[in-house]
């Protein structure tokens, strides 16, 4: 199976969860769609413990939480709020967000945006 992206750009994202975090946007034919990579390790982060709309920041790093809600901000405006276009690859949700149409040795792929 080919599958074939355009990525728009990797965003390093300095001073928030590590001094190295980044994450990347990919053209989609409905909008940009963001892997958050460490920025967001799961939807609560983007929306809230209860989906009240608040940032959460991640919890432990070595980097500012000031820049983390930024970043964070940032990737939301990217999807515009539309958490169908993010994924939050340490977050298990993804997978009811996702839903997985194959699976080669081990690994469910899913179509995203």
């Amino acid at each position: 199976m080919l599958v074939a992206v355009s990525i728009t750009e990797t965003l390093l994202a300095p001073d928030s969860h590590t001094f190295g975090s980044q994450y990347v946007t990919v053209n989609s034919s409905r909008g940009s769609v963001v892997v958050a990579g460490d920025c967001a390790y799961s939807y609560a982060n983007l929306i809230g413990l209860n989906g009240e709309g608040v940032y959460i920041p991640l919890g432990f790093g070595i980097g500012s939480h000031f820049e983390s809600l930024k970043v964070i901000d940032r990737m939301m405006k990217e999807v515009e709020g539309n958490l169908d276009r993010v994924i939050a690859l340490h977050d298990f949700e993804r997978w009811t967000r996702f839903t997985p149409f194959a699976e080669v040795d081990g690994f469910k792929i899913a179509r995203a945006g």
